[in-house]
């Protein structure tokens, strides 16, 4: 078998009326010229030997991911003529870098491809879905007759790969089929497994634990009009189902927005509705929002990104609206309660899903969108443009979500742009490469849709709650050059408003809050200030109080410190008087909800407890700078903390 050409016998004839496929455009030399001698305006101009002619790309977002570990990113480029293109960030052909896929009639390639380490070996394996209905995945340094296989069931269109962890640590791939339901493949012992077998998914899966049950669920919808979740423990019959008006071509987002440690999803369908569920699938308050302007006009194909803004605490959802034949689009920016609070109208539809960069010089995550028509939106927390923005990029349309990454390893970002008109471009842009929360299709190269929650690089300030049988007792961390600390409380009936409660100067960095009036579920959060500037805000906490009153009988985390720690912290614990039968167990998660670390595993009698963590997952390796949830569950009582590790 060739690497650049891979042939096979199976072929599918799909036919779909509710989705209408652009014409892929052809490119004269004088146009492709054109291109060539007139770039973009600021802030993003074309990076040396860019933009590169590979064939129409619909849908499929070009992936940037280093394959080979030389410290800079590869390009993997999926075009409707049923190639896939592996290119160096100079716009060079890597050695056999074009493979080919077997043609289906009336039919491309449509599907993004996506990035993993399968094998433990540290680099990272492409996964790609054809239309012919297969998987590959192939190593770089692998030989490509050791390209693996799987069968799908059915054509691809649209759905992405995505990669996750199961409660073992094992990688499982989910991929949605045109008929044959969401497959599901453990590519390290080639176990294969189809849930929702009769359903039509052509948006990309969303995997993580949505209800930290401790396994993984699948989340995505379908085009009959639904959403479903599954847990790949229990496959035969879904967790939950949601029904919306319209078909689910968009990808749901998942994401904590309330501060209670479950995830919550988003996903816009083509009745031209957006939903908001929790993770038992119920309609979260304010939610569906309907935009009213029905499929032709507001109808949604693009996924939505999560992430924090402006700065409050809160994840918000950003989402374009539109489809191919729309006079008019917007690209929406929306709090969790379902209003909008940014909007900004294009001339057509926004396909493509928006990215949260950094697009200039400040420490604080920007919007970027691409139009139907290559406007390139570039939008401040407040709503602003970025200074430089709108821009445009031509030739479109523009149905791929870009992709922003530092691809050249000169520490400052690119913008990886696939246009149906069948140009590869690659953009420099005037912004250096610190984080990004959602910096590609459906948010990351392993395109599982979940967004973890993104602080101030430099220095976090973490909030801890707990319960001393009276009264919440908040404590957080020192922050340098802050002089005042805001406490802001708010209630479960109007969990955004919050109101100002206390100011604190000084030490200890410690607040009892005695002025409750009534039970239920109160949120907390910190701001750190100097000369009345915010410099910091801390993570989103809550408590229920109608619980808490009788918690001091009860097993329960009371303290861990320091935090946030870069090396160790001492985690004090309480085994209560009435599970003194219960077997406990104390583990540290990520925020996709997997299992990092075992802390204790046993039964232990009541008393007080200590025990240091160093920062290892079981397998002793340690673990990256950012969020950790620490959880101490007995069967009936669930306590938990956040942690912080800064390297």
């Amino acid at each position: 078998m060739k690497t650049d050409l891979f042939c096979f016998n199976l072929s599918f004839s799909i036919t779909m009326s509710w989705l209408k496929k652009p014409t892929p455009i052809v490119l004269t030399q004088a146009l492709i010229a054109l291109i060539l001698t007139s770039p973009p305006a600021h802030p993003f101009s074309p990076a040396p030997n860019w933009p590169v002619t590979i064939g129409a790309i619909h849908f499929s977002s070009p992936l940037a991911e280093d394959l080979d570990l030389d410290g800079t990113l590869e390009i993997a480029a999926f075009s409707w003529d049923d190639r896939l293109h592996l290119l160096s960030f100079d716009g060079s052909y890597l050695p056999n870098g074009i493979i080919s896929t077997d043609p289906v009639d009336n039919s491309g390639e449509t599907s993004s491809p996506s990035a993993g380490d399968f094998n433990g070996d540290g680099y990272q394996e492409l996964v790609f879905a054809a239309d012919e209905g297969k998987l590959y995945i192939l190593s770089l340094t692998d030989n490509a007759d050791q390209l693996k296989q799987f069968d799908l069931g059915a054509t691809i269109l649209r759905s992405t790969p995505a990669l996750g962890l199961d409660s073992d640590g094992q990688w499982v791939i989910a991929c949605g089929t045109c008929g044959a339901g969401v497959v599901l493949i453990w590519p390290k012992s080639g176990r294969t497994l189809t849930i929702a077998p009769t359903e039509e998914v052509t948006s990309t899966p969303a995997l993580a634990d949505i209800n930290r049950d401790g396994e993984l669920d699948v989340v995505f919808g379908t085009n009959d009009g639904g959403i479903l979740a599954y847990s790949i423990a229990e496959p035969g019959f879904p967790l939950w189902k949601l029904t919306t008006d319209g078909p689910v071509q968009s990808s749901v987002a998942l994401g904590d927005i309330d501060g209670d440690q479950y995830l919550e999803g988003f996903v816009g369908s083509l009745d031209g509705s957006i939903y908001g569920f929790d993770c038992w699938g119920k309609p979260l308050p304010g939610w569906p929002l309907n935009l009213g302007g029905g499929y032709a006009d507001e109808g949604i194909i693009s996924s939505p990104a999560l992430g924090d803004i402006n700065r409050d605490g809160f994840l918000e959802i950003i989402i374009g609206t539109g489809i191919f034949t729309s006079t008019y689009g917007r690209l929406l920016v929306i709090d969790r309660m379902g209003n909008i609070l940014t909007q900004k109208e294009t001339d057509c539809g926004i396909i493509s899903s928006p990215l949260l960069v950094n697009l200039d010089n400040d420490i604080h995550l920007e919007i970027l969108a691409i139009s139907y028509n290559g406007e390139v939106l570039g939008i401040e927390a407040d709503g602003s443009n970025t200074e430089g923005y709108p821009g445009k990029i031509s030739p479109g349309p523009i149905t791929a979500t870009p992709t922003v990454n530092d691809l050249d390893g000169d520490g400052y970002q690119e913008l990886l742009v696939a246009s149906d008109a069948g140009l590869l471009m690659l953009y420099n842009l005037d912004a250096p490469h610190q984080f990004s929360a959602w910096n590609t299709f459906h948010g990351s190269s392993d395109h599982d849709g979940v967004t973890l929650y993104i602080s101030a690089p430099q220095e976090y300030l973490t909030l801890n709650i707990d319960f001393d049988g009276e009264a919440p007792v908040l404590s957080w961390n020192s922050i340098i050059d802050a002089d005042e600390y805001r406490i802001q409380r708010s209630f479960q009936d109007h969990p955004q408003d919050f109101s100002m409660i206390a100011t604190l100067r000084g030490d200890p960095l410690i607040f009892r809050d005695t002025e409750l009036t009534k039970s239920g579920r109160y949120f907390y959060k910190v701001s750190a200030y100097r000369d009345d500037s915010e410099l910091l805000y801390s993570n989103l906490c809550s408590i229920d109080i109608s619980q808490s009153l009788t918690q001091t009988s009860h097993s329960q985390i009371t303290s861990n410190y320091p935090n946030p720690f870069s090396t160790s912290t001492t985690i004090d614990y309480i085994m209560g008087e009435a599970q003194a039968e219960q077997k406990l167990e104390l583990a540290v998660f990520d925020v996709t909800g997997k299992k990092l670390a075992t802390l204790i595993d046993d039964y232990l009698q009541p008393g007080s407890y200590s025990i240091d963590w160093d920062g290892l997952t079981d397998e002793g390796n340690p673990v990256a700078s950012g969020v950790y949830f620490l959880r101490l569950s007995n069967g009936i009582d669930v306590s938990s903390r956040t942690l912080v590790v800064v390297h």
